[in-house]
């Protein structure tokens, strides 16, 4: 509770369905995600106010120079609505850049690309050597794929649906001036 009633920016909470607090973000909070508009965020809230998250964005990027090309981390500060968020990392460590987990990025889609790519194989060979489909077991083996390719798309739904802020999450908006009052009439923020 201290945080908050120091706090001299507006503070956005973020709570489940079942009304507890999973976040509170305010000045100097890393906010990791993706907006509705595609814009990637990755960086700390340097101000909160009349809606607006004001972010001190960070992007690590290769730049030629006179001398080569060097790596080096470019600061922006950009704004955005706080219902604008399609996907928050709501676990993100407090630092630029970051891990991206292999099993949450990349398996739905090495799924779907290997079990399309086997069914196109399966049948130009088998239309190149005019077998039928019915030898050697190629239906089996294309049936294999196609439910490879099922459980990549449900793959995908999964997690798409729980990195969807909006449908798992709701967010409240509190000014500073009314953090005051609320801990002052010892409602449950």
């Amino acid at each position: 509770m201290q945080p908050l009633v120091a706090q001299k920016s507006d503070v956005v909470i973020i709570k489940n369905k079942k009304g507890n607090t999973v976040k509170v973000y305010g000045e100097g909070s890393f906010i990791r995600g993706v907006t509705k508009y595609g814009h990637s965020v990755n960086g700390f809230i340097s101000h909160i106010e009349n809606d607006t998250l004001a972010i001190l964005h960070g992007e690590t990027a290769l730049f030629k120079t006179e001398m080569g090309t060097v790596i080096d981390t470019i600061h922006r500060t950009m704004k955005f609505h706080y219902l604008d968020f399609q996907k928050l990392d709501l676990d993100a460590n407090t630092q630029f850049g970051g891990k991206n987990k292999f099993v949450d990025v990349y398996l739905d889609k090495i799924l779907a690309i290997g079990s399309l790519g086997f069914i196109a194989l399966e049948t130009v060979n088998g239309l190149r050597s005019s077998e039928k489909f019915s030898s050697n077991n190629r239906w089996r083996s294309i049936g294999i794929a196609a439910g490879v390719y099922v459980v990549s798309r449900g793959i995908k739904k999964i997690r798409t649906s729980r990195d969807n802020v909006k449908k798992s999450y709701y967010f409240m908006y509190i000014k500073a001036d009314e953090i005051k009052d609320l801990i002052k009439s010892d409602k449950d923020i």
